[in-house]
């Protein structure tokens, strides 16, 4: 009964994802070109942008992507890149004249990398994102996501400060859904949840690594039990080496890593395999370098992605603020769809040296992990040559940052001042994500 209302309900709101589902599975199933897919897409989006939309008339003209009314693909990669303060700056010229009669909602980004940057997304893409989202737990982790018990750790603000509505509770229930609020985490909410994900025993328990991190520890060094479910699906932030393991030995389930942001949901997921299958039917990645090349194998590139299906308010080549090691090729367990490296972060949670380089947010975590006294720790660069680095003891009474300092100058090449701040927790942003590292250089 319950499935039947969530049906009715999506057919009655227009979020039916059946039709694209069906056309996802012919796509896997081989009775698709999924090339041929793509460049129709992509193409039927760009006589889109070019005809109705103010932003882009101008830059798909001078790129050569349109000539003469028709579409060049072979082009592309020419226009210039979509950047968040083209969002913020160019808000209403993105929208298409006819935005009056499509059916859109708007939202906005979590806000990570600075203010949240708002933007549209119409129906089309709304369905497209649920229906992949669906395929990849049918296909790559073997659960019904409709009908799977769910538990779900994030993080909200508004919701610790306005409750959950009846409408989100509706939602919860006929989602299958127990959604935990680990925005503000002690030991006694610890308990709570784990309480609470022992009674409810879920098939699937999503949420931010970090949170997930934190339960896990306080698992692992108590000693307690807690149900192990079908698989754990990490999202939202980066899954570090560290943060998997430890998710992974506290609940005794195999850590799924699916990348996708507001903007553009359902990026891509990973498999049993440890690949990283991109979902190209729904979005188009490119990885990049900083000549704006495709980046080669194994080297850090910017993530670049067009949706495809996203008509209320199209974002063609959208830098979107992420950092991926570039891989290339196929997996033998779907060789249809092709495959990414690791996400490795924001490009704001690397240390950017004088150098250029890059120093990586999993570092400093590597740096803190083996320093018994840190419960949290949080690095800020404010200039090339100043961090300030707030950390959280377990105890105020067995503080040593010599270690920790040295082996960060040397990091740092000892261009470095570090201001240390030992506080009693760490802020954390509307959207409840935490980050290592949060860089203020642009």
């Amino acid at each position: 009964m319950r499935e039947s209302l969530l049906l009715l309900l999506a057919k009655l709101t227009g979020k039916d994802f059946r039709r694209e589902l069906r056309i996802i599975d012919s796509i896997h199933g081989g009775e698709t070109d999924l090339k041929d897919f793509i460049e129709k897409s992509l193409s039927d989006l760009l006589v889109h942008a070019h005809g109705k939309v103010r932003y882009y008339k101008p830059l798909l003209e001078k790129a050569g992507v349109v000539k003469g009314g028709k579409i060049d693909l072979q082009n592309f990669s020419k226009i210039d890149l979509l950047r968040r303060r083209n969002l913020q700056d160019n808000f209403r010229d993105l929208l298409p004249y006819d935005i009056a009669k499509r059916k859109y909602y708007s939202d906005t980004t979590g806000g990570s990398t600075g203010r949240p940057v708002r933007f549209v997304r119409d129906l089309s893409s709304y369905r497209w994102a649920k229906a992949t989202e669906f395929f990849y737990y049918d296909r790559f982790i073997g659960v019904n996501e409709m009908q799977a018990k769910k538990v779900l750790v994030w993080g909200s603000a508004r919701e610790l400060l306005h409750g959950v509505g009846i409408r989100e509770r509706i939602i919860h229930y006929l989602t299958n859904s127990l959604y935990l609020n680990a925005y503000l985490l002690d030991e006694r909410e610890v308990l709570k949840f784990i309480q609470k994900m022992n009674g409810y025993r879920p098939d699937i328990l999503k949420g931010f690594p970090s949170f997930l991190h934190i339960i896990g520890s306080y698992l692992l060094s108590k000693g307690l039990e807690v149900h192990s479910p079908k698989a754990i699906i990490s999202t939202g932030e980066t899954l570090t080496a560290y943060r998997r393991k430890v998710i992974e030995d506290a609940f005794g389930s195999k850590v799924y890593n699916f990348y996708g942001a507001r903007e553009a949901p359902s990026i891509a997921g990973e498999c049993k395999n440890g690949s990283m299958h991109i979902f190209s039917f729904n979005n188009l990645v490119e990885v990049l370098d900083e000549e704006g090349n495709a980046a080669t194998e194994g080297s850090l590139g910017r993530v670049v992605l067009t949706p495809l299906h996203n008509y209320a308010m199209p974002l063609i080549r959208y830098e979107i603020g992420d950092v991926a090691k570039a891989k290339y090729g196929r997996c033998n367990c779907s060789p249809i769809l092709p495959v990414m490296g690791e996400v490795v972060g924001r490009n704001t949670e690397f240390v950017l040296r004088r150098d250029g380089s890059l120093l990586s947010g999993e570092f400093f975590e590597g740096v803190f992990r083996v320093e018994d006294w840190v419960r949290e720790f949080q690095v800020i660069q404010e200039d090339y040559d100043l961090l300030r680095i707030l950390v959280v003891p377990k105890e105020r009474n067995n503080i040593d940052l010599s270690i920790p300092q040295e082996k960060i100058l040397r990091a740092m090449k000892g261009d470095c001042k570090i201001k240390w701040e030992i506080v009693d927790e760490i802020p954390r942003p509307p959207s409840g994500k935490h980050f290592y590292v949060k860089s203020l250089i642009s």
